[in-house]
């Protein structure tokens, strides 16, 4: 009966120490704290805890020291060096504000691009109603052969007024989602877009769900349907946004995904014109080719940008069956249950709006897949679509050996 006592504490210890390790190195989320108590952000969509004195968010899909959602290759962050969509507010991109963004090239079937806002300009917060507001995105760059499905999220309702930089550009795909859909809105120039999707039953969220928002659950519906986002940027209001598409990466914003090659330096260059002529420390450089300068300086070395060939705008979006072990099309499911019917089921174990929850039956897992507004659920448990805490990795084996040894123990 020892072993009752001893064992359970001994890897529960392990386990906090565990958190620790992983979070020793962090900058951000450190609060200092007593107890869990005094721990800013007590949403169970975190779960953060009081761990040797500092902060830290232990559910599953949420980096530990920040608390910011990590799903599939996108793990969110507030860094500005890797956004792929820069916002403005009033004119201004103010540097104090959070902006929440995550980049992954994981996903060669579609190119999928998150640009999300608590609200636009025009909405007003004190009216229960909540006015239309707006918000301006530019988009630039061209098709590269794969499908563009560009998702617009936000809580109060938004009108999105589109602008291309490429007179050629054609998007698959666009999903508004907002829990105010009826009054939420894209507008674009005629034959832009394939097809729209508008939904008021998928998760929300702009990239910090400590206090709002299922970032998480809307990352994991679209990876589902459509594989891995592409980029996720995500801020609390805008009035415009920039979207650079993959083949405008390389801009002075990022460099990320970029085709480069070496420049040619000093006599190479003997042959150019003076004005394709650049240079690093006196030393000439210029493009292979003499090619317009396109340079792309990284510390000391110069590279040159290979523009991408010129590619078809694909309107048919590649069927997504299986991500990272998440299958979307069961070989055995059943019906979801919605509203009251997921009434005895747990936050972590339903979805959707505060009007409409959707779980599977029995409080099965989290998050089921929805495909052509049919929602379906697995039969078989699948910890990686779960969900609910610590279904996956280190912490549920040393779980489950606590609860193991207990039951011997016992017996």
């Amino acid at each position: 009966m020892y072993l009752v006592r001893f064992v359970p504490l001994f890897l529960l210890t392990v386990y906090r120490l565990s958190i620790v390790v992983q979070s020793s190195d962090c900058t951000v989320g450190s609060e200092v704290c007593n107890d869990d108590v005094t721990c800013p952000y007590q949403s169970s969509k975190v779960n953060q805890q009081c761990i040797d004195g500092h902060c830290r968010c232990t559910n599953n899909n949420y980096t530990t020291c920040s608390c910011l959602p990590n799903v599939h290759s996108c793990e969110i962050t507030t860094g500005r060096d890797v956004a792929v969509a820069s916002y403005k507010l009033r004119g201004f991109n103010d540097p104090l504000v959070d902006v929440y963004n995550c980049f992954s090239s994981d996903n060669t079937e579609n190119e999928v691009h998150v640009i999300a806002n608590y609200q636009g300009t025009g909405n007003n917060d004190g009216n229960v109603a909540y006015s239309t507001g707006n918000t301006h995105v530019n988009i630039h760059g061209s098709c590269r052969g794969v499908p563009i499905i560009i998702v617009f999220v936000s809580h109060n309702p938004v009108n999105w007024i589109l602008g291309f930089d490429d007179a050629d550009v054609l998007l698959a795909k666009v999903l508004l989602i907002s829990p105010y859909i009826t009054r939420s809105f894209v507008s674009h120039q005629h034959g832009r877009i394939a097809d729209i999707e508008r939904h008021d039953d998928i998760p929300w969220g702009f990239g910090d769900d400590r206090i709002h928002g299922d970032t998480v659950g809307l990352l994991k519906y679209l990876t589902r349907r459509f594989g891995v986002v592409t980029s996720f940027t995500g801020t609390y209001q805008a009035d415009e946004w920039n979207l650079n598409l993959v083949s405008a990466f390389g801009s002075e914003t990022t460099t990320i995904g970029v085709e480069k090659e070496n420049c040619w330096q000093g006599d190479m260059c003997s042959g150019c014109p003076d004005e394709y002529i650049g240079g690093i420390n006196q030393v000439d450089m210029c493009c292979p080719g003499c090619r317009l300068p396109q340079f792309i300086y990284q510390g000391t070395n110069c590279y040159c940008k290979i523009e991408p060939v010129p590619a078809p705008c694909i309107t048919t979006v590649a069927n997504i069956t299986t991500v990272a072990n998440i299958t979307t099309a069961p070989t055995e499911k059943s019906d979801c249950l919605f509203g009251n019917e997921c009434s005895h089921c747990n936050n972590t174990k339903s979805m959707g709006t505060e009007d409409l929850h959707i779980c599977c039956p029995n409080c099965l897992h989290y998050n089921p897949v929805i495909i052509d507004d049919i929602c379906s659920c697995s039969l078989a448990t699948n910890d990686n679509v779960s969900g609910a805490n610590f279904t996956s990795g280190p912490h549920s084996i040393l779980l489950m050996i606590i609860f193991f040894i207990v039951i011997m123990e016992w017996n």
